[in-house]
């Protein structure tokens, strides 16, 4: 930049939110707590949108588990990202069949055998910079998409641990029981270790039942704006 005059431009027409100080040294920052160098600032500015990605699991486009993760996908939205919605009972992911012995090329290249969406969609997340899953409860546990999808994936981290590209990623998971309102701690539980495996790191974890079904839609809402101004 040429001119302090330059930075403020920059700084007014900067999509991510940050503004550019001009004394005592030009600086960027999104919150007081935050600082960031002239040349993040101008990196963040010409980059592309955060990308968050919301998967619901349930058959019901328009049920509660789709509601929720959309109330995620809306905060995130309204701080400037980049969001898409993703149906995974609509996508052809089929359960793991333990290929040579249980350990085919999901151990020996990180890549499922079978041929379907899985690779896609694990390829999807792998570029967007956060992740919200949520399924409903069924029996007290994840709806059987999610297992099915989670338990190759989870295969698939199970090497090459340290250069995985969701090592420290962020995830809000959802655990939506839309009937007795029963097992959806057990549920949320249950989704913890697959994400904990996949060494995302966590920045929520929300039961949901009918009961509190208006209040938690406003809380995550609140929370897919702060996963992404947070990041």
């Amino acid at each position: 930049m040429d001119s302090v005059s330059g930075l403020a431009d920059l700084a007014e027409g900067c999509e991510v939110g940050y503004y550019a100080l001009a004394m005592p040294s030009p600086v960027c920052v999104d919150r007081p707590r935050k600082r960031y160098t002239l040349d993040v600032c101008i990196e963040k500015w010409e980059g592309e949108m955060l990308k968050v990605i919301g998967i619901q699991s349930s058959p019901n486009l328009d049920g509660l588990t789709c509601q929720l993760t959309q109330a995620v996908l809306e905060g995130a939205k309204g701080e400037g990202a980049e969001t898409e919605l993703i149906h995974l009972n609509r996508l052809d992911v089929g359960s793991c069949k333990a290929h040579d012995r249980g350990w085919g090329t999901c151990r020996s290249e990180g890549k499922c055998m079978i041929e379907d969406d899985f690779q896609e969609l694990r390829e999807k997340i792998n570029q967007a910079d956060a992740l919200v899953f949520s399924t409903p409860v069924y029996f007290g546990d994840l709806s059987e998409s999610a297992k099915r999808f989670l338990d190759r994936w989870r295969r698939c981290e199970s090497s090459n641990r340290e250069a995985s590209p969701l090592k420290g990623k962020r995830v809000i998971g959802v655990a939506a029981a839309g009937g007795s309102g029963g097992g959806a701690v057990n549920a949320l539980h249950n989704l913890e270790a697959y994400l904990r495996y996949l060494q995302f790191t966590i920045f929520d974890l929300v039961p949901v039942t009918q009961a509190s079904k208006k209040h938690k839609t406003d809380m995550l809402k609140v929370a897919g704006k702060r996963l992404v101004s947070e990041l």
